[in-house]
């Protein structure tokens, strides 16, 4: 796979200090990473995360406040605690504990990616070079852009996944002659008014040098791609607060990724409207639900409910999942990850109405799987995102 959003740096031992900003729909994360050389594991030495509150009734406007508000007071933690414990490390006589800069981390809807295979048929044999592949790349983002003309969107990463001479994949393709090109690639754009403002909130507490965004989706298949390089076709699903980011890899690559709105907050959103409840005490029940703590009149009372919106999220999943194409088989090998309510998706993932003969292998993201890359520093919290996106950063080359 080839990366061209980022050139990594010869590291130098012990690593680099990197600050990570990871922007979801439902929190703010921050931390503190020292990026080590490939082969050496990578450590997380600072980590805060901040919630971000939600309401029965939300609009862009407060969920942008809600946001910059999360970014300030996470950079504001990282800048005073973070870089006082990394003050605090030995780290090498030669070490100086400055940031190298900030990476970027954003999820839906922060961030839109799109996945495209694009081909180019000649009609003779043709000399392939870098610009023609350049050329196939800078027509995906003029019609991604084009779709969007209404938004200031600016490219932040592009991702060139596989290159294909005359229906062969190939790593080196620059001099060799072809009649077709076919490349596979991914593009992630964002609004170059809201970058500005989140790097504004950030800098008043982190003059960093230099400033790098991501996808989380691409980062995370990235993050997988190296954790999980013994398996080669799975989807990975990530509800989080307000979104549901999905990934499909077949043959080790990534063939699609998209996002749905319907997120844990929707679901207790939905809970909380039906049962005339406030969105905790919504949140409480499916909780109690989820372990199997209620009465069985209160369970009897509350499943309809709750199997009627996870149909929803389940109609959603396969409706978006559509758009990779009919011919596209699903994966049946599933990692799911979920900050609260994983048995919710679990169970609904296990029995999905519009696809019965589908019958899926669940696996839940764990730290052991990450533990040959990443280390924890004590007291930590110990996100398994950070350590996923820690990974991908540090392979990148």
């Amino acid at each position: 796979m080839i990366f061209s959003s980022l050139s990594k740096k010869e590291n130098k031992a012990p690593g680099e200090l990197w600050a990570l900003i990871d922007i979801q729909s439902g929190l703010v994360r921050g931390s503190i990473v020292l990026l080590s050389p490939k082969g050496i594991q990578s450590r997380v030495i600072y980590t805060i995360q901040h919630a971000l509150p939600h309401k029965s009734e939300m609009n862009s406007g407060y969920i942008t406040k809600t946001m910059l508000h999360g970014v300030a007071e996470v950079a504001a933690l990282l800048a005073r605690d973070g870089m006082q414990r990394v003050r605090g490390l030995d780290l090498g006589r030669d070490f100086r504990p400055e940031l190298c800069g900030i990476h970027y981390i954003l999820s839906s809807p922060w961030v839109m990616s799109q996945t495209k295979r694009v081909k180019v048929s000649y009609g003779k044999p043709t000399a392939i070079s870098r610009s023609s592949v350049a050329a196939i790349i800078d027509k995906a983002r003029e019609e991604l852009e084009a779709g969007m003309k209404d938004f200031d969107a600016t490219l932040i990463e592009q991702k060139i996944f596989e290159v294909k001479l005359n229906g062969y994949s190939v790593t080196e393709y620059e001099g060799k002659t072809a009649n077709d090109l076919d490349v596979s690639c991914a593009l992630s754009i964002s609004s170059k008014k809201m970058l500005q403002r989140i790097s504004n909130e950030v800098q008043r507490y982190l003059h960093a040098k230099q400033e790098h965004h991501h996808s989380a989706l691409l980062l995370e298949y990235a993050g997988l791609r190296a954790i999980l390089h013994q398996h080669n076709e799975y989807m990975v699903i990530h509800a989080h607060s307000e979104l549901t980011d999905v990934v499909v890899v077949k043959n080790n690559m990534c063939v699609f990724i998209s996002s749905f709105p319907f997120g844990i907050a929707t679901i207790i959103r939905k809970m909380a409207k039906t049962l005339r409840q406030s969105m905790p005490a919504a949140d409480s029940l499916l909780t109690l639900f989820d372990g199997g703590k209620l009465s069985d009149e209160e369970r009897a009372r509350i499943s309809p409910i709750i199997n009627e919106i996870g149909k929803g999220w389940v109609h959603d999943l396969f409706a978006t999942l559509a758009h990779a194409g009919e011919t596209m088989v699903i994966p049946r090998n599933i990692i799911l990850s979920a900050h609260s309510h994983f048995s919710f998706f679990a169970i609904e993932l296990n029995s999905p109405p519009s696809a019965p003969e589908y019958k899926p292998n669940i696996a839940a993201l764990e730290l052991p799987m990450i533990a040959d890359f990443i280390t924890y520093d004590p007291g930590q919290e110990r996100s398994l995102r950070i350590g996923i996106y820690t990974t991908a950063l540090a392979s990148l080359e």
